[in-house]
């Protein structure tokens, strides 16, 4: 779906159609993975799922429909660095237990203090 043919559903979700929201969550869900993959490094899934849920939590803020990918990429981009700055856990299923580890943290610029 192309922005202006996402617009009508945007608007339909932001009102509470659950339909829409189902529909608009298919329609971002790939685009979002892809976002948060290289940037979550190992924890792409769950950064993914973190974006889509304050993507979802804040969408009644959205004032332009058909601006929603270059809206929900910003959210996508800031929500794994800001999980990844805060050293937040994530659950990890290894051999069939469930650990929790620490996020990842990607390499300092070597200009930062450390």
């Amino acid at each position: 779906m192309n922005p202006a043919e996402l617009a009508p559903l945007v608007r339909r979700a932001q009102r509470g159609d659950t339909l829409a929201m189902n529909d608009l969550l298919d329609a971002l869900a790939p685009y979002i993975g892809r976002i948060c993959a290289p940037i979550a490094l190992g924890h792409g899934p769950d950064a993914a799922q973190e974006a889509l849920i304050a993507i979802f939590k804040s969408l009644k803020t959205l004032r332009a429909p058909e601006a929603l990918f270059t809206w929900a990429r910003t959210i996508a981009v800031r929500r794994p660095v800001t999980l990844a700055s805060s050293g937040r856990t994530f659950r990890t299923r290894v051999g069939g237990v469930v650990t929790r580890r620490a996020h990842p943290r990607r390499p300092s610029d070597p200009g930062d203090p450390a």
